[in-house]
């Protein structure tokens, strides 16, 4: 329960309650699982794409 309670503390809510939503549907309880699932939906406003991943800045 706690583990729960940090990631809702530590993400963004919606994607949290969308994640945990398609994780009830699919029978999944694997709290790594479900942060994974969060950190993928939440990626694109951390990391935009066409982002220089990589690319040093000389």
């Amino acid at each position: 329960m706690r583990r729960l309670q940090r990631l809702l503390r530590d993400y963004p809510r919606g994607p949290v309650i969308d994640a945990a939503r398609a994780a009830e549907a699919y029978g999944l309880f694997d709290l790594d699982r479900l942060e994974r699932m969060v950190l993928r939906g939440i990626s694109r406003d951390f990391f935009p794409p066409g982002t220089d991943e990589g690319q040093d800045d000389e």
